[in-house]
């Protein structure tokens, strides 16, 4: 799990986006993502706009087009990582957390509570060469859960490109 030291859980909800005391290289990760990104933006379009000058726009317009968008989702992801996502339910907090102990279970993820509203919803680390840990931080508030997704990989964190999606399907369903 990545650490947030300092996490203001409070001024995390107030604000819908989770506020810490971020390190030296967690900052740095971030650049470098910001730059990674932005490189797959820039090249592809600077093969797009020579494919185009050209005179000779053809299929071999995909590839670059696919990067370029591959890069504006990596870079919208970086921006938006620390944004709490809302989903609004009826059921009483107790029971929203009996769910989610019975998700973790079913699922085999790890469930830490930190306080009677925040949990930590870790999915297993796995194994082999670019090993990572997701982590689901989700604070329950009356009539509604707020979530994010950050994921912590062996070498540099990146955002989390799709699995928010997936996540808050699961959310969802058990939230009904």
């Amino acid at each position: 799990m990545r650490n947030l030291h300092n996490l203001d859980a409070k001024k995390s909800i107030r604000l819908r986006k989770l506020i810490f005391d971020e390190s030296n290289s967690a900052a740095s990760d971030r650049l470098f993502t910001y730059i990674m990104f932005s490189g797959f933006v820039l090249i592809s379009l600077c093969i797009i706009l020579d494919i185009v000058a050209s005179n000779e726009v053809s299929f071999s317009l995909i590839f670059p087009f696919l990067i370029m968008i591959f890069g504006l989702r990596g870079l919208y992801c970086q921006f938006t990582e620390m944004n709490l996502r809302e989903i609004r339910t009826d059921i009483l907090p107790e029971e929203i957390k009996k769910k989610l102990t019975d998700y973790s279970k079913r699922k085999k993820y790890m469930l830490y509570q930190a306080t009677d509203y925040l949990f930590f919803l870790n999915e297993p680390t796995h194994e082999g060469f670019s090993g990572y840990e997701q982590t689901t931080f989700i604070f329950i508030i009356e009539g509604k859960i707020l979530y994010t997704l950050l994921k912590e990989t062996t070498r540099f964190n990146t955002p989390v490109l799709f699995a928010q999606y997936f996540k808050a399907r699961d959310l969802k369903r058990i939230l009904r």
